[in-house]
């Protein structure tokens, strides 16, 4: 497996908002988006037996956007992903005053 598994259990949580990278500003119908997921791809790193490569460790954020205080669009999220087997570090949390925005940023790791 590889990114696909995170983008797989994202989908789970909210098929028609999952995007790769970034997100754009409004829906296919030019409506704001209010809650969306973007997961973000930022390395791979190696595990070793006998000195050789066994496995590749993909390595991503899923960033968790809502305008709703206190929703639990990012325990979904959380829940989705360790329902995949989708290793998750401390969610990071955040506001943005100008969009009104909740994030909260989850850092994964998939083999």
């Amino acid at each position: 497996m590889s990114y696909s598994k995170i983008e797989n259990a994202l989908k789970t949580v909210l098929p028609d908002a999952v995007y790769k990278v970034q997100a754009p500003e409004t829906t296919n119908d030019g409506e704001q988006l209010l809650r969306y997921l973007v997961w973000t791809p930022t390395g791979e790193r190696y595990s070793y037996a006998n000195g050789r490569p066994f496995a590749t460790i993909y390595q991503a954020v899923v960033t968790v956007a809502t305008q709703t205080e206190d929703d639990t669009l990012p325990a979904e999220v959380s829940k989705a992903l360790a329902d995949a087997h989708i290793a998750m570090q401390m969610p990071e949390h955040s506001y943005d005053v100008e969009t009104a925005t909740y994030y909260t940023d989850i850092p994964c790791e998939v083999i």
